[in-house]
């Protein structure tokens, strides 16, 4: 492994403030003869998995995480008042194997869904419940450490290193970065005294946000966009220094040789995080089959269901039964029993309670076994069926099926929340 290793990191997934992609990422990586990574988004993980392919074909081992924001009090508060930064610090989550990744998903994800305030805010009761297999590192200058060290507050800035180390037993370190901010040297002398008082590990980083140093510029046009200021604004917000990239290894032990374990722990660190994404499995959904079906196999009760809504719409013929054989073959060939049980199950559901549904589109939705389970009407001229097309499993990985709802909360509330997903669109400016 390399003698030193970029944690927190950024890519352009960052919006409007990583001013490099993915790709670009790693191959700076690769060009600084550096074999392992981190990524640290600021509050979400949407680059994990292009950033872990791109990282594996590379030959270059990828560190997940995540750069959270974390309320001052409850994640469910709105903090509007300004001078105080929205009510929220920085703080970075890196994942160790696969507990770790689990809690950071969950971790993100009740940001979103639950403390979203301008930015996707979680807190500290919600780490002690969700901290298993996380790495802490204290952040940047908007970490609650440094912001209190950089305020002079010695006593709160221990107060905060002494909880989140109680959090992250084992498991927190105190970062240092070095890009000639003046409040940066303040904040490094309070972490490097703690360190000493408290027991506690240093690391260095650089809080990459571009490759290359000439690329600071770029950088700075698009942060105005992100802060709707012009470039010749003298009071806008802005990174002080061009220093935000991807430095050598060289210029890193330069730059921190008065103290060479917290370099030594980038490496330490690494060596504690393993997490491999299993990418070459569908994981498909497992449909609780009642009690009173006298089956536990879920093909069988499609097959059942499916033939029941045949008898229910008088359409049992040679023909109809020839190719729902054939579906059914199909669905069960690719397993996907549980997928069409599941979609029966919250259309009944939602018809019940005269919430409207529909239409259902894609290639699944054409097919007998979706049409005879009576709860998608078709019209049959129109669709794309299965049965006309028996070589379909040999051609495609999976099948598609989506449908329109109003008032889908009334669904999520009969399952369970860890097995109701939901699909984010992540924008980067390309």
């Amino acid at each position: 492994m390399s003698d030193f290793v970029h944690l927190h990191n950024h890519s352009d997934f960052s919006l409007l403030d990583g001013a490099q992609s993915v790709d670009t990422l790693i191959n700076t990586i690769g060009d600084l003869k550096m074999d392992t990574v981190g990524i640290t988004e600021h509050g979400n993980l949407f680059s994990m998995l292009p950033f872990y392919k791109a990282a594996q074909k590379a030959g270059i081992k990828p560190i997940i995480g995540c750069e959270v924001y974390v309320a001052r009090g409850d994640h469910t508060e709105k903090q509007s008042d300004r001078s105080t930064g929205w009510g929220y610090n920085h703080l970075v989550l890196l994942a160790m194997n696969p507990a770790g990744l689990r809690n950071l998903v969950k971790l993100v994800s009740i940001g979103y869904l639950d403390g979203f305030y301008y930015r996707p805010r979680i807190d500290k009761t919600l780490m002690r419940t969700y901290n298993e297999g996380l790495i802490c590192t204290s952040g940047c200058l908007k970490g609650e450490v440094q912001e209190n060290a950089v305020r002079g507050n010695y006593e709160a800035a221990k107060t905060a290193a002494l909880e989140l180390a109680e959090i992250f037993e084992d498991r927190f370190y105190l970062e240092l970065q070095r890009h000639d901010i003046a409040e940066e040297d303040a904040a490094r002398e309070i972490n490097i005294r703690l360190a000493h008082e408290l027991g506690l590990p240093l690391v260095a980083t650089n809080d990459c946000h571009y490759a290359r140093q000439e690329h600071w510029e770029a950088h700075d046009a698009m942060f105005c966009l992100g802060t709707g200021k012009g470039l010749d604004d003298p009071n806008r917000q802005r990174y002080a220094t061009p220093e935000f990239y991807f430095k050598s290894t060289d210029e890193m032990f330069r730059l921190f040789k008065d103290v060479p374990g917290a370099l030594e722990n980038t490496v330490a660190i690494a060596e504690r995080c393993h997490v491999e994404l299993n990418l070459g499995t569908l994981q498909m959904p497992q449909f609780p089959i009642p009690d009173d079906a006298h089956t536990r196999d879920a093909d069988e009760y499609l097959r059942r269901l499916s033939e029941e809504g045949l008898k229910q719409r008088e359409m049992i013929t040679k023909e109809s039964q020839e190719r729902l054989d054939v579906e059914l073959g199909v669905i069960k060939s690719m397993g996907y029993a549980g997928y069409f049980l599941i979609v029966m199950d919250f259309i009944r559901f939602a018809r019940s309670r005269n919430i409207p549904v529909g239409p259902w589109r894609g290639s699944a939705a054409g097919d007998k076994g979706s049409h005879r389970l009576g709860d998608v009407l078709l019209d049959e001229r129109r669709g794309f069926f299965l049965g006309r097309a028996a070589d379909f499993a040999d051609h495609h990985d999976r099948l598609g099926g989506r449908i329109g709802f109003i008032q889908l909360k009334q669904f999520d509330k009969r399952r369970a929340d860890d097995r109701i997903a939901a699909q984010p669109d992540a924008g980067r400016l390309a």
